[in-house]
């Protein structure tokens, strides 16, 4: 599951948050040993699409062998997902600014 909040656009959030949740899935399939636990990735998203400053804010998978394996498929996730698609002008306007700070928080529900 994903837990994310981005711009306030929909539309762009969708879309943007589809591409990362295919790519996380698509590297989750070649792991299938999981463990439990939330891993959150700070970035810069900028109005070009492009990502910067990406960082691991959180990670709470306690499973030592696991915990870098699914730390590495969240940040892939958004990284190699990148460039996004430019901001629309209205969107560039409403937010006054051409980069905004974001953070996503994956977590990993064991059943």
């Amino acid at each position: 599951a994903l837990d994310v909040r981005l711009t306030g656009f929909g539309n762009y959030d969708a879309r943007f948050f589809a591409t990362i949740k295919a790519k996380w899935y698509k590297l989750l399939e070649t792991r299938k040993l999981r463990y439990p636990g939330t891993v959150a990735i700070d970035f810069v998203l900028h109005a070009d699409g492009r990502i910067t400053e990406l960082k691991v804010h959180e990670n709470t998978i306690t499973n030592a062998g696991a915990r870098g394996i699914q730390e590495y498929c969240c940040r892939e996730s958004i990284n190699g997902s990148a460039p996004f698609e430019r901001w629309p002008d209205v969107m560039r306007q409403k937010l006054k600014t051409d980069s905004i700070n974001c953070r996503i928080t994956f977590h990993y529900i064991i059943r």
